[in-house]
């Protein structure tokens, strides 16, 4: 089985009070974003979602898990 990854652009200064990120990984995977369900990987191994960001530093917990 193949690693997850992550992908995301991240600049020195974000002016919007969202961020997309793409994870990647193995077709139906399930994507959890702070223990909550947020999509499965579809079928061309990834997801794109969109995060919400809070003035000062945000952190996130990301976790796949196999169906």
């Amino acid at each position: 089985m193949k690693a997850p990854t992550l992908s995301i652009d991240i600049p020195a200064q974000i002016a919007e009070n969202n961020i997309s990120i793409e994870v990647n990984g193995v077709k139906n995977q399930k994507v959890y974003i702070n223990d909550v369900e947020v999509g499965i990987i579809g079928t061309e191994g990834t997801l794109v979602i969109r995060l919400p960001l809070n003035m000062g530093e945000n952190s996130f917990s990301i976790t796949l898990t196999t169906l």
